[in-house]
């Protein structure tokens, strides 16, 4: 469980930055590989937790983000094939998909392969799947798109949130800054992303009526109190 959720989603920031940075670095060592590796693990597993804590919007976890999907070639992969993912998938041919923000951050913690790979255009992206999936398919997603969801989770503010109880258990609904400005209830008033300012909404004619009818019923309740007590004084 995540007590405070600032320190995470302010390295989550700063993970996003230099994956940016990495992204069209032509120049790599071991260890630029070592620091980008951890970055996007310790990346998904901050998702991962400030999802598992209800420190995020309810919808992250199934909000879609763009990855490539590699069909397999030859065998499944075993355990000492995991580092030549080419030998096993077509990494020529990359299918466009999406996957959910949950099932994506689970590829990459629990990855069977997991490869940095420079790209032609000079950008960089990482192949992974988990043992689950390697014989179907490999995923892949570009540094930038990557930095864009930590960027995203990391300038994420939960504004509001509700909870129901059914059978015994607890439902809670979280909504962030990003929800209220996805839905057009309000818009972003920082550069930064994150404070949000929420939109003046015309009440429908309908429901102004309804407010109207109990706005009068509750006056002629007062009035009954009122007359109640004036009797009995």
């Amino acid at each position: 469980m995540i007590g405070d959720s600032v320190p995470w989603r302010e390295e989550l920031l700063k993970s996003a930055a230099r994956l940016r940075r990495w992204n069209t670095q032509r120049r790599w060592t071991s260890r630029t590989y070592f620091l980008a590796e951890r970055d996007i693990m310790m990346g998904a597993y901050s998702i991962r937790r400030l999802i598992d804590s209800e420190k995020s919007s309810s919808l992250l976890p199934t909000r879609r983000i763009r990855t490539y999907r590699y069909a397999l070639i030859a065998r499944v992969p075993m355990l000492l094939d995991r580092f030549e993912p080419e030998r096993f998938y077509d990494l020529r041919k990359p299918a466009r998909t999406e996957l959910e923000v949950g099932r994506l951050c689970n590829q990459i913690i629990h990855s069977f392969v997991f490869q940095i790979y420079l790209e032609h255009d000079s950008t960089t992206s990482v192949v992974f799947n988990s043992d689950r999936d390697r014989g179907k398919h490999l995923h892949g997603i570009s540094f930038e798109d990557l930095a864009a969801l930590f960027d995203y989770v990391g300038r994420e503010d939960i504004v509001d949130y509700s909870g129901t109880m059914i059978d015994g258990i607890q439902e809670v609904v979280n909504r962030s800054n990003h929800d209220a400005v996805e839905s057009g209830r309000a818009t972003y008033s920082d550069d930064d992303r994150v404070l949000i300012e929420w939109k003046q909404e015309e009440i429908p004619a309908f429901d102004q009526q309804i407010l109207d009818m109990v706005n009068s019923r509750m006056a002629e309740l007062r009035d009954n109190v009122q007359r109640e007590n004036d009797h009995r004084a």
